[in-house]
């Protein structure tokens, strides 16, 4: 306070304790609507980034999926619709004579030699063993279904997958394709 002509004069110039106490309130509220919105951004962009992710992997590992039927003889291919598995006769590359080689989409574990590609369900993986070595391929894979759509000639392969993101929005990712495939069915056991 000053005085001037005997009076006392308050000086406007300062804050009062109230003003102090509510501009922090609103400062406080305005910060923590910012880091609010910046965490919601960061965990939706992490999510949506697995989501490519797994889904990036179900491509790939179908255009493998594709790659070994395509290459599997038409001629003695054949397909167990209870097993979901694919067989057939190759010639072998290490000497004369054929070789019986698989396909295993039931989701168990293949030990037959030969087994150009099996998926396992309790590792979610979809793996090789041509010699037993259980090669991994993709991870994450929790299920491959095989579907005839015209028996003999038309089938459709649905590969499934759910992104590892904690978020609300646990979906399961899908990658299908319809492949035509010249093959027999077979009833008996493998």
């Amino acid at each position: 306070m000053k005085k001037c002509n005997g009076q006392y004069l308050i000086n406007q110039k300062g804050l009062t304790l109230i003003e102090v106490i509510i501009s922090f309130a609103l400062l406080s509220l305005i910060m923590l609507a910012v880091f609010q919105f910046h965490f919601f951004i960061i965990v939706n962009s992490k999510a949506q980034a697995e989501t490519m992710e797994t889904e990036q992997n179900l491509r790939q590992a179908m255009g493998f999926i594709e790659k070994r039927l395509r290459e599997m003889d038409n001629q003695t291919l054949q397909y167990v619709p209870a097993q979901q598995t694919f067989k057939s006769r190759m010639k072998r590359t290490d000497g004369p004579g054929q070789i019986t080689v698989w396909m295993d989409f039931s989701g168990r574990i293949r030990n037959s030699l030969n087994t150009w590609l099996y998926h396992d369900k309790t590792s979610k993986t979809l793996r090789v063993s041509k010699n037993r070595e259980h090669n991994v391929l993709h991870l994450n894979i929790d299920t491959v279904e095989v579907e005839e759509i015209t028996p003999g000639s038309l089938i459709k392969i649905t590969l499934t997958s759910t992104p590892d993101h904690k978020g609300s929005n646990d979906t399961a990712v899908s990658h299908s394709m319809v492949m035509h495939l010249n093959y027999a069915q077979e009833e008996a056991a493998l």
